[in-house]
């Protein structure tokens, strides 16, 4: 039976992606690389630090300067405290969740401050039963089912006690490698589809309102 729910927040919860892609964009486009937001938020965004400084050194030439990532993070915290908002359905979902006896934790790639930060700003910091799990603590990323068998032992439980909700194909297929029940998300303020996540199978919801019924199935089955 389903216990826990680790809920990725980008993408997921609130809805970032947007703000991190144009940002990121900007701070390439001042440093000499002409790309768009788009571009960047599909093959970039969601990405540890490491992988984008490979993908831009191989795809385009590109170095970035030492300074690079502290201007990034110092621009994009300006526009998150400007704009950044929930994922439609995001405190509702997480009331729903704790109502039925879930517990929930947050999942993440990204650094555990600057998610603690985005969550108390769209008032969800509040929702969360259990820590911010992220590769700082775990050490390892969710391209990796170890960082999915990690959060278990974190978290005192087994696999078949939790599931995972993200919209990345790549932490989806981790966490079923790793055990879990997972829901890929590809609903407002996801970066992906749903032909992303058909060929690894689970189950994909639209709008947030579902993963609920999909937790009810899987605690079920």
């Amino acid at each position: 039976m389903i216990r826990w729910v680790l809920m990725d927040c980008d993408g997921v919860l609130a809805d970032s992606e947007p703000i991190s892609a144009r940002c990121l964009a900007a701070q390439l486009s001042d440093c000499g690389l002409r790309i768009t937001a788009d571009d960047v938020r599909r093959n970039l965004i969601g990405r540890q630090r490491a992988v984008v400084e490979r993908a831009l050194r191989r795809h385009h030439d590109f170095v970035l300067s030492s300074r690079f990532w502290d201007d990034f993070v110092a621009r994009r915290e300006v526009c998150f405290q400007a704009s950044i908002a929930p994922v439609p359905g995001a405190s509702e979902l997480l009331k729903e969740l704790r109502a039925g006896g879930w517990r929930i934790a947050v999942a993440t790639d990204a650094a555990r401050d600057k998610t603690q930060r985005n969550l108390t700003r769209i008032g969800l910091s509040g929702l969360v039963d259990g820590p911010i799990l992220s590769p700082e603590i775990l050490g390892s990323s969710k391209r990796h089912s170890v960082y999915f068998l990690r959060a278990v032992e974190w978290l005192r439980t087994n696999p078949a006690a939790m599931a995972h909700v993200d919209d990345r194909r790549f932490a989806i297929s981790s966490a079923r490698r790793a055990g879990l029940s997972t829901i890929g998300y590809v609903g407002p303020g996801s970066s992906s589809t749903a032909d992303a996540f058909a060929p690894i199978g689970g189950s994909i919801a639209f709008a947030l309102r579902e993963v609920l019924k999909h937790l009810v199935e899987a605690s079920r089955g």
